[in-house]
């Protein structure tokens, strides 16, 4: 049995709304073209296996609820809009205006709460960072070991892992151990999103 266009609904644009994005936004999150995109939604254009991968991806839900076969969408996760930053600092001035770049979008399921996206602007090798990137930093103290975001006062924060040693947290530069006492600790980095082009 072949199905024709029309027979099914697809819930593309249903999992658009519930995550709170126009078809432009969309479309620059997920690298489709605005138009098509806006032909996908309206059925007024078929998906083939690359959209299909990309845009259950991106909503992480299965092929069978995007194409409208299957109507359960137990996978779907709600995201929030979260401000995009091209530096944050060490001080009192941790996020300021003139480095807000944009905003993109978090998933609802982590406390979002004093949260911030950076871009990295160069490549960490060593924590897999790549310049681009989005990290999703929660701002405040330490609380336990893991990557975090690190400034001199008034200076660019860094991304550093953090140890803690003795009761002291410490990272390591160029295999040497700092002592994070002259450093305001920004935020713990909660997630890394590869950004590719």
């Amino acid at each position: 049995m072949y199905l024709k266009r029309g027979d099914l609904m697809n819930n593309l644009k249903i999992l658009r709304m519930s995550r709170r994005l126009t078809v432009r936004e969309l479309a620059l999150l997920v690298d489709i073209n605005y138009a098509t995109l806006s032909r996908l939604e309206n059925e007024t254009s078929s998906f083939n296996n690359d959209y299909i991968k990309i845009l259950c991806d991106f909503f992480n839900v299965s092929s069978d609820y995007l194409l409208g076969i299957n109507e359960n969408s137990n996978n779907s996760i709600v995201a929030e809009k979260i401000p995009v930053y091209s530096e944050l600092y060490g001080g009192n001035q941790v996020l300021r205006k003139e480095h807000l770049m944009y905003h993109s979008f978090a998933p609802g399921n982590i406390d979002l709460h004093d949260c911030v996206y950076l871009q990295a602007s160069n490549d960490n090798k060593e924590e897999s960072i790549s310049s681009g990137d989005l990290l999703l930093v929660k701002l405040g103290h330490v609380v336990d070991s893991g990557l975090f975001v690190v400034a001199k006062k008034n200076e660019r924060g860094e991304v550093r892992r953090l140890l803690e040693v003795n009761g002291e947290w410490i990272f390591l530069e160029n295999n040497r151990v700092v002592n994070t006492s002259s450093y305001d600790i920004i935020g713990k980095v909660l997630m890394v999103t590869r950004i590719i082009k």
